[in-house]
């Protein structure tokens, strides 16, 4: 299933992420989780090592004398950029969980998983939304990976496709959230 950009939701669903507008009290809200520590100690651990492997890098290709090859500028570019980039891209994870937790303080946080009778809106990232209306939502299921990989994740499975949100980023689990829907279309079907 393809996701959509925020101005391409269809309303209420865009009134849903606005945070200057309240959600609705039909609304049932799971909020993405906000890990600020984490983050942090990522930023700390990961981004300085790689800083500091680029210097190392960058005054080994800068001072030790060699042949200037083609060859060799491509590849001090690309690995100086990737040492440089991973930092930038940690700094930016950071920056956002921060905005996350300010918005969260304020009751304004509009990341997560929106339930109402008008269907479920999956909102992990800004202009990343997955739309699915109750005639195609089948259920929703949890998958670990191996060990090696470790992460596990919520699979929403449709008839339209699957959305798999890494559930780490979750404050709900897949019974959690099939329970939740299920009184919903309960609750839609009563009326």
């Amino acid at each position: 299933m393809r996701s959509m950009r925020d101005s391409q939701l269809p309303e209420p669903f865009r009134s849903w992420i606005d945070k200057q507008t309240p959600l609705p009290t039909e609304v049932t809200f799971f909020p993405r989780r906000i890990d600020v520590s984490l983050a942090a100690l990522r930023l700390a651990f990961v981004g300085v090592s790689c800083l500091v492997m680029g210097g190392l890098f960058g005054y080994v290709f800068l001072l030790i004398p060699a042949d200037f090859s083609v060859g060799r500028l491509l590849f001090f570019i690309l690995a100086f950029s990737l040492l440089l980039g991973i930092p930038t891209l940690l700094a930016h994870r950071l920056w956002h969980a921060l905005v996350a937790s300010r918005d969260r303080k304020a009751n304004s946080l509009r990341f997560g998983i929106f339930l109402a009778s008008d269907g479920l809106l999956a909102r992990l990232k800004p202009n990343k939304s997955f739309l699915i209306t109750w005639s195609d939502f089948l259920i929703a299921e949890d998958w670990s990976g191996s060990e090696d990989i470790g992460n596990t994740i919520l699979t929403i499975k449709t008839k339209k496709g699957e959305v798999d949100l890494n559930a780490d980023y979750l404050q709900v689990d897949a019974s959690s959230l099939n329970e939740a829907v299920y009184a919903i279309r309960n609750k839609k079907r009563g009326n």
